[in-house]
């Protein structure tokens, strides 16, 4: 990471462990989680018809990144309020770290009680999150359970609960292009940009995989970070997909290069809680969340999710909700109505993506609990200074975050009621498939009272390099992988 980056010993103060040092295995402990898919950029499709993808303008190949199930390569969207067969999914079934607990004990439990208590029930201590005095810690193989119901008995523990799996939205590449970036037109971003192009004094948090702060798109663009996954202050990204969301959301803009962010003034703070292969836990999750925080960001972006809750990260939403930060989480491509953690806390602004006519994504998650949508595909940098156009509810999360980084920076003592009643009241009605509708950058800032003080730059949309390299990525069936297990 670039010059600034914090200390590990500071972030150790903050992390205490005990035993040894922050695993690299914390995450890596998860081969797979709750896989959801990403999506291209398709055409409208009315229910029961095929569809037909666009043709891609005659332009130098750029790969796109989705990993949508099969049918993404039909191409196929849901019109404003209908159903699919998706619907009617059963809810998956849970994905759980192997071995892994979150306890918390009841406030004024005496240390020496807690250490007792976790040593009765033959647990080794991980990680304490901190701030919400959660202990992090693992038993034997086969003793899962048992652990459990030992801990639960226990009177000094308010609960206990095993880490369940989350996993980035991610996806698989492809050759179709775009010839310029339709999201940000859609939102009605450069209008936006007339009254802010952002401000380095608002911080949005990439929760991700980490950030390529040496990408020619993201140079002089992030802050220091924290590393989950190997317990450090180096938040490199090992991937490339928060790579890509960083820069959906704040890519340095009107530099003659690559692509436009939404909010390209804005500092980007990589904390990495996904490892290389996009899998992670929500224990990583919620202290990441934390520290994010309590170092200064105001607004959270997760392009992340899984199927179980955990009271654990709930209290870490609801921690950053009370320091006042804007948390935008991605809803998932499962294709129903099933909830995705961390978008269905409250307090979480989930995001399902939308197409260029305004049509969710046939794969997009969807129903009363999403707030909103946003355009699920869009052109973002990658490793090596390469460009892909990115996909998926992944790639729609980033512009909501990114249209909040611009609300905070036009108006910066914003509340983040504030900002969340102007992103809903200013969306564009898409139907039914969402609460509100998809957001619009323009309106959320004159909803704020962020109207244009002098005129812009004229701005032509960058076209991407062409990009010589695929993604190494796999394509996701939409059906999880056996890496996480359940232990008896």
């Amino acid at each position: 990471m670039s010059s600034g980056m914090r200390s590990t010993s500071a972030a150790h103060r903050w992390c205490s462990r005990a035993g040894k040092s922050l695993l690299p295995s914390l995450l890596a402990a998860v081969a797979a989680a709750v896989t959801i898919a990403s999506f291209d950029e398709p055409g409208r499709a009315a229910i029961g018809e095929a569809a037909t993808a666009p043709t891609p303008p005659a332009q130098p190949s750029l790969p796109t990144v989705f990993d949508a199930p099969d049918e993404a390569s039909a191409g196929a969207s849901r019109a404003a309020g209908s159903t699919l067969a998706g619907a009617d999914r059963p809810m998956p079934e849970p994905e759980f770290v192997q071995g892994r607990l979150l306890v918390k004990f009841v406030d004024g439990t005496q240390p020496w009680l807690e250490r007792k208590v976790l040593a009765d029930a033959e647990t080794q201590l991980e990680l304490t999150v901190r701030p919400l005095d959660v202990y992090v810690v693992d038993v034997r193989r086969g003793r899962t359970l048992d652990a459990i119901e030992e801990l639960a008995e226990a009177p000094a523990v308010e609960y206990v609960e095993r880490d369940a799996a989350v996993q980035s939205f991610t996806t698989t590449p492809n050759d179709t292009l775009w010839e310029q970036q339709w999201g940000p037109m859609l939102v009605r971003a450069p209008t936006a940009w007339d009254a802010t192009m952002g401000s380095p004094g608002i911080i949005v948090a990439v929760l991700d995989t980490g950030i390529d702060s040496t990408h020619p798109d993201l140079q002089d663009a992030v802050v220091p970070g924290y590393d989950f996954v190997e317990g450090d202050a180096f938040p490199t990204d090992d991937n490339g997909h928060g790579t890509a969301t960083a820069g959906v959301i704040g890519a340095r803009t009107n530099n003659s290069r690559g692509q436009a962010g939404l909010c390209w003034r804005c500092s980007l703070m990589p904390i990495k809680v996904l490892n290389a292969n996009r899998s992670g836990t929500t224990s990583a999750v919620a202290a990441g969340l934390v520290w994010a925080v309590d170092h200064g960001a105001r607004v959270i972006s997760m392009s992340l999710g899984g199927s179980e809750p955990t009271r654990t990260l709930a209290e870490a939403v609801d921690y950053a909700v009370r320091k006042g930060a804007v948390l935008v989480a991605a809803a998932g491509n499962e294709s129903s109505q099933n909830l995705s953690y961390p978008a269905a806390y409250v307090g979480v602004i989930g995001v399902a993506g939308s197409d260029q006519k305004d049509v969710l994504y046939s794969w997009s998650n969807y129903g009363s609990w999403v707030p909103v949508a946003a355009p699920g595909c869009n052109i973002a940098p990658f490793l090596r200074g390469e460009y892909v156009n990115l996909c998926g509810t992944s790639a729609a999360a980033p512009v909501v975050a990114g249209i909040a980084g611009l609300a905070l920076s036009g108006r910066p003592l914003a509340t983040r009621t504030e900002v969340e009643n102007a992103l809903f009241r200013s969306a564009n009605p898409i139907g039914t498939s969402v609460r509100y509708g998809r957001v619009n950058a323009e309106l959320t800032l004159a909803a704020l009272g962020v109207k244009p003080t002098s005129p812009a730059p004229a701005l032509s949309l960058p076209v991407p390099v062409p990009v010589s390299r695929s993604c190494s990525c796999s394509r996701s069936s939409g059906a999880r992988t056996s890496g996480a297990h359940r232990d008896p």
